[in-house]
């Protein structure tokens, strides 16, 4: 009697067995579906640990998107959260704006979608690392704005000075200029970020001029521009270290400015060491 019931279970569940693996049913691995959902649960459920939102937005992908192992679905979604969404450990914004990229935008290595993972292939906008979240990586090749490595620009570059041309870009970059080494594009952006931007460090600046000169001028070598840039920052804007000028010129002199050493704390200008190149240097030998 125990061999024929022991036949009996055999020849029941033994197929079962072999067709679901060995396995319960439920964690049963499906491989037809048009979403996968690896790791979290299904794209259409709630995170487990998600009480009262209507998407997930853990450490595990979004509710509305697949995860960035899925190989046949529409969107891909990354290890980070939707940028639509908000940062699991934003409190009061609207979207979340990680290290570098704009959530807007994508990531330097994306180069056609509309908002995939940063190892995506294939997007129509590019975000930098530092640059301006409006333009397009140097590396992006079929962007609708084209980066320094591309030709053909509509504005002129430093190493062919035109007459005709108001504005002359030489080896500092303006924001509404192009990069000195471009030849065919609209706009660039420099390394530095866009300086209608806030620098990252930057806490209660309405507009942050970082190292390198304010975009809104040129560098001191351009011949026929309208505005000029030295290497320092703008004159226009405040000196990191100065707290009680408004304007400061720091390694380029001006007579118009006063020098540091006898720090007047009403003065609106600031003037460091070196002397001011307008002037002239007087040395009188007396002979013996």
């Amino acid at each position: 009697v125990h061999h024929l019931l022991y036949l009996d279970v055999l020849y029941r569940w033994f197929p079962v067995c072999v067709e679901l693996g060995c396995q319960s049913y439920p964690e049963r691995i499906m491989t037809d579906s048009t979403r996968l959902q690896p790791t979290a649960p299904d794209c259409n459920q709630l995170h487990p640990t998600a009480a009262d939102s209507t998407r997930l937005q853990p450490t595990a992908p979004d509710c509305s998107r697949l995860h960035p192992t899925a190989t046949n679905c529409s969107r891909l979604h990354p290890t980070p959260p939707d940028c639509n969404q908000l940062h699991p450990t934003a409190a009061d914004s609207t979207r979340l704006q990680p290290t570098p990229p704009d959530c807007s935008r994508l990531h330097p290595t994306a180069t056609n979608c509309s908002r995939l993972h940063p190892t995506a292939t294939n997007c129509t906008r590019l975000q930098p690392t530092p640059p301006d979240c409006s333009r397009l990586h140097p590396t992006a090749a079929d962007s609708t704005r084209l980066q320094p490595t591309a030709a053909d620009s509509t504005r002129l570059q430093p190493t062919a000075p035109d007459s005709n041309s108001t504005r002359l870009q030489p080896t500092a970059t303006n924001c509404s200029q192009l990069h000195p080494t471009a030849t065919n594009c609209t706009r660039q952006q420099p390394t530095p970020p866009d300086c209608t931007q806030l620098h990252l460090t930057a806490a209660d600046s309405t507009r942050l001029q970082p190292t390198p000169p304010d975009c809104s001028r040129l560098h001191p070598t351009a011949a026929d521009s309208t505005r000029l840039q030295p290497t320092a920052p703008d004159c226009n804007q405040l000196h990191p270290t100065a707290p009680s000028s408004t304007r400061l010129q720091p390694t380029v002199p001006n007579s118009t400015l006063l020098h540091p050493a006898p720090s007047d704390s009403s003065s609106t200008r600031l003037q460091p060491a070196p002397l001011d190149r307008n002037q002239l240097h007087l040395v009188i030998f007396i002979p013996r």
